[in-house]
């Protein structure tokens, strides 16, 4: 299910362009969802004057981990049941990131071109969240208050009127003898307020040794923050832009003040994945094999490489179309970024200064490929080369190291990266992984790693279920959970995308990037010398 506040249905306007039919007309479209195979929506029947426009559109939900194929056909009334002017197909992919409106020719069943199709998807609205970013800090006239040196905490409540009062949250301690600063917080107004901006939440401070009694409190409405706050400038709905802030006294039990306390303040609007998408959000497609000796050599029975003569795809490359179908439905480049690890080509090893590399493309000095197609025949290249010696051990940090570099050669773009890893076992060097995925999490990029084969894959399943507290040798947590590990099931391709989705809005949304603007993507520092490629 779509996020709270997000919405994944849309509708599909749809007209035609210089039609050689004159008849009465509608449109048919079929297509597939998540759960059921087939679905049919069509407009009302017009008369046709060469560029009809349909007013009912075609409503339909989108889902980012199924590959959504369009089928239109244009229907006359006048021609037999199973007859068609025309028809065309476009994934809902594609037409998403197409702009505005997305024009096709139409084929009728002998081939010629009886016009064209336009169609414009819009986004079927869900309420926006407005959300509220804040950093408090409290200062305490002296003698009014004694606070302890244990520190003092803060927690935020809605007020309802006859009841309780209800905590959203309770801050970290923080220590000072005057001024107390605390991390900042964020919510939504609705979570403080409802829909009344007129209607107060409180804070409350805590003395850590006495945490039965608040300190001092304050009331605050949304309304009165906006009014309060100074901006120079204010967005489309009012809101005002950057941090602002605003100062009220604190007041203690019997109603003195008894200090001061600052509330720096952000107002923003949160957005979904489709308004990304709608946006002109690519999806830039990185993949990463496994060809250690631990999958067995190829003309081997049991490898996991085997390229069989009768055509069946082994699960390797089944996994290559399933990924790649998705995804190029999202890339209008359609290229694809491919490397491999744990093999070295014959007689390199024989250099002077030879290191086994652990990166290294499948075609000579090309890491990029477009389409599918192209990635597939590759891999099969790479495979039945006689010169390729599989090795070992399974290191993902080299692969890491050149995604990395590559997704931050574009500084500025409208582009997310998913970095698929496809592994046949356990990974040696998982705490440099923890490095690099802390260092990564910055950037626009999902890491998803898949397991092919047998092997109970024990370190990675394990690094999956705790990623959330994933920490450091030093102690610090990586900052943005961007990877997710799945067992290759072929009938459970879809899991591997579902959660992309929360991941691109959370980074977007945290950086406060609206959509159709460019992402600035951070600059890592890169050192080439640091891993060998082939």
């Amino acid at each position: 299910m779509p996020p709270t506040g997000s919405s994944n249905k849309l509708k599909l306007f749809v007209s035609c362009r210089n039609l050689t039919s004159e008849g009465t007309v509608k449109v048919i479209c079929t297509w597939n969802g998540r759960e059921s195979p087939t679905n049919t929506a069509e407009t009302e029947k017009i008369k046709s004057n060469n560029d009809p426009e349909f007013t009912t559109p075609i409503e339909i939900e989108h889902f980012f981990e199924v590959k959504q194929t369009l089928n239109f056909k244009l229907i006359d009334d006048a021609l037999g049941p199973d007859d068609y002017v025309g028809q065309c197909s476009i994934t809902l992919g594609e037409l998403l990131i197409g702009g505005q409106k997305t024009q096709l020719e139409l084929k009728s069943s002998s081939g010629l071109n009886p016009g064209q199709l336009v169609i414009k998807p819009v986004k079927v609205e869900a309420p926006k969240i407005d959300m509220i970013d804040f950093w408090i800090k409290a200062e305490f006239q002296e003698g009014q208050v004694t606070l302890s040196k244990s520190g003092l905490t803060f927690k935020v409540f809605t007020i309802k009127k006859g009841k309780p009062h209800t905590e959203l949250y309770t801050s970290e301690t923080a220590t000072g003898t005057k001024s107390i600063h605390w991390n900042p917080i964020q919510t939504s107004i609705e979570k403080l307020c409802g829909k009344d901006e007129d209607h107060p939440f409180r804070i409350e401070f805590y003395d850590e040794e006495n945490r039965s009694e608040y300190v001092a409190y304050v009331d605050v409405m949304i309304s009165q923050l906006k009014a309060d706050s100074k901006a120079d400038s204010k967005d489309k709905s009012g809101n005002l832009l950057g941090i602002v802030e605003a100062k009220y006294e604190l007041l203690d039990k019997s109603q003195n003040p008894v200090g001061v306390v600052t509330l720096k303040n952000r107002i923003h609007t949160t957005y979904d994945f489709l308004d990304y998408l709608r946006g002109g959000l690519q999806l830039d497609f990185y993949l990463a094999l496994d060809f250690t000796s631990s999958n067995g050599i190829p003309t081997s029975e049991t490898s996991l490489h085997r390229i069989s003569e009768d055509g069946a795809d082994n699960d390797y490359q089944k996994a290559l179309k399933q990924i790649g179908e998705i995804i190029h439905s999202y890339s209008i480049s359609k290229r694809i970024f491919s490397m491999g690890y744990g093999a070295f080509l014959d007689g390199l090893a024989r250099k002077p200064g030879f290191r086994q590399p652990h990166c290294f493309p499948l075609e000579e000095e090309k890491f990029s490929v477009n389409g599918v197609n192209n990635l597939l025949k590759s891999y099969k290249n790479f495979v039945m080369d006689p010169k390729v010696k599989f090795w070992g051990p399974t290191i993902f940090s080299e692969v890491f190291k050149m995604v990395q570099y590559m997704v931050t050669l574009t500084p500025k773009a409208n582009m997310y990266s998913l970095f698929f890893i496809l592994t046949d076992g356990d990974v040696r060097d998982i705490d440099e992984v923890k490095l690099l995925l802390h260092h990564i999490s910055t950037l626009p990029i999902s890491v998803v790693v898949i397991g092919i084969g047998e092997d109970d894959f024990e370190n990675l399943m394990e690094f999956d279920a705790k990623r959330k507290e994933l920490k450091l040798v030093n102690g610090e947590v990586i900052k943005r959970d961007i990877f997710r590990f799945f067992k290759f099931d072929e009938n459970k391709i879809a899991e591997v995308f579902k959660g992309i989705p929360s991941q691109v809005e959370e980074y977007c949304n945290t950086l406060k990037i609206e959509p159709g603007k460019f992402i600035q993507v951070p600059q890592i520092e890169w050192h080439k010398d640091k891993f060998n490629v082939f």
